[in-house]
C-alpha cells in the first residue's frame, strides 16, 4: 500500500478497475504496460481495492496515456485520472470518463 507519493521527477495517474471479480493483477499491469508503449519508465503499484497508481518519467507520457481514454481489461473499465498533489490514492473515488 501506497502511504505517501513524493510528487518530485514522476507523473501520476490513478486507476480504478471497475469490477468485483477477481482478477491477476500481474498480467493487468503488464497489460497496461504493453498497450500504453511509453518511451520512458512506467511504474504500476497497487494501492488495494482495484486502485492502481500509474508512475511517469515526464508528462509527454501521462499525457498521452490519458488521451487514450479509459482502458478495458478483462471486459472491464480501467477509470483513469491525474493523481494531486497531497492526495492520498486510496482515497480517490473514480465515477465517470470521457470517451
Amino acid at each position: 500500500m501506497v502511504e505517501k507519493i513524493d510528487p518530485k521527477g514522476l507523473f501520476y495517474l490513478i486507476g480504478s478497475l471497475w469490477t468485483s471479480k477477481t482478477f491477476n493483477k500481474e498480467i493487468l499491469k503488464n497489460t497496461m504496460r504493453s498497450l500504453w508503449r511509453t518511451k520512458f519508465g512506467r511504474r504500476i503499484r497497487d494501492v488495494g481495492n482495484n486502485i492502481f497508481l500509474f508512475m511517469f518519467n515526464n508528462e509527454k507520457d501521462r499525457a498521452k496515456v490519458l488521451k487514450l481514454g479509459p482502458c478495458w481489461f478483462d471486459r472491464h473499465i480501467l477509470l483513469l485520472e491525474k493523481l494531486k498533489e497531497e492526495t492520498h490514492p486510496s482515497t480517490i473515488s473514480l465515477y465517470k470518463a470521457s470517451f
